[in-house]
């Protein structure tokens, strides 16, 4: 049974324990200390507001963020980390990720049948034996899971929420309001400047936690054998989770009427947020050129693992980058510095310039 149970305190899969210990509860309980961090910084100490964070038993890979009567809303669907700790535990079945790493694998499988509101979900969990790769797998999935729930209170923090409230009285989704809105460049523009926005409130928190991890977990020190490897295994991490969304919304959508950007040129933008934070955060620790060198290996490594296992990967997005994209990621980054000035008064963060 210990062959088919989480290690970690982040693993869904914690089997040999009570429901209060799997990796639900854990997240729920992370997401609440967050904001309980925040709100003792916050610049506008009137704007704080109850926080509630919920799992959905829906399977999409999704979350979403909504204000409701005095109350911060975060809901993610069950499918966000039950794909994320598939995705990761197979890929650690069969790939190293550090070359120091048990050479060769060997894996459990395990099918899994879940049937909530008439709808049936079924994988086959590889678990791998090794313990050093498992643990790293979830550490990988804990990474990517926290990225989704800091982008939906990042939503909250950053204004996102109540400015688009103020816009459209009585809306509150994202999904009912990218609907209602008239497809018009401006309005799009503005939803996919806070997006990205929300993506970068997310990678900053993270980039501290790597800090927090490389001064505090003897756990994961006692594996990796240097302060680059925990930047590897990030690295990995982030770049996978934009590759599950391009595999779960099954065809990029036209970046001209999505909130959000394709998932190639989006991974690359918050990669290069990360190197920015470290520059700022990580001095003596990682340089950014260094963290450069690594991003390059390791996203190639992302790709070619998550082909492997899914026949998914950006190889042709990066193709199509220069020609489609370049100059539309440009507009938004110019739209930030119009679009911040509105957010201002309903943001309860200081708010990046």
């Amino acid at each position: 049974m210990n062959q088919l149970s989480g290690l970690t305190e982040y693993s869904i899969f914690n089997i040999l324990q009570s429901p209060n210990c799997t990796g639900f509860q854990y997240f729920k309980n992370y997401a609440i200390s967050v904001v309980e961090e925040i709100n003792i910084a916050l610049y506008q100490q009137q704007a704080k507001n109850t926080f509630h964070l919920d799992f959905k038993t829906l399977f999409h890979f999704d979350g979403e963020s909504y204000h409701e009567d005095g109350v911060d809303h975060v809901i993610i669907n069950d499918g966000v980390v039950i794909t994320t700790f598939e995705v990761f535990y197979n890929i650690l079945s069969r790939y190293p990720i550090l070359p120091y790493l048990s050479p060769t694998p060997a894996a459990l499988g395990y099918n899994l049948i879940y049937n909530f509101n008439n709808e049936q979900y079924q994988t086959t969990i590889n678990f791998p034996i090794d313990r050093e790769r498992r643990i790293i797998a979830e550490y990988m999935a804990m990474f990517a899971i926290k990225f989704i729930i800091l982008h939906e209170i990042g939503h909250h923090y950053n204004g996102h929420i109540l400015y688009r409230d103020s816009l459209v009285q009585n809306i509150t989704k994202l999904n009912t309001f990218t609907n209602n809105l008239a497809k018009s460049h401006k309005e799009l523009l503005d939803l996919q400047t806070m997006e990205m926005d929300a993506d970068a409130f997310a990678i900053s928190r993270l980039i501290d936690e790597t800090l927090i991890l490389i001064s505090n977990d003897t756990r994961l020190f006692s594996i990796l054998k240097c302060v680059d490897d925990i930047y590897v295994i990030f690295i990995i991490a982030i770049q996978t989770l934009f590759l599950i969304f391009k595999k779960e919304q099954k065809t990029e959508e036209d970046h001209w009427y999505s909130p959000y950007f394709p998932t190639f040129p989006r991974g690359c933008i918050n990669l290069d947020c990360a190197k920015t934070n470290i520059a700022f955060k990580a001095k003596g620790i990682i340089t950014p050129d260094k963290f450069v060198e690594l991003t390059n290996s390791s996203f190639i490594a992302a790709e070619k693992y998550f082909y492997s296992l899914y026949g998914v990967n950006h190889y042709q997005d990066a193709i199509d980058y220069e020609e489609s994209m370049s100059a539309h990621i440009k507009e938004v980054e110019k739209n930030w510095v119009l679009l911040r000035e509105k957010l201002i008064p309903f943001a309860r963060v200081r708010l990046a310039q």
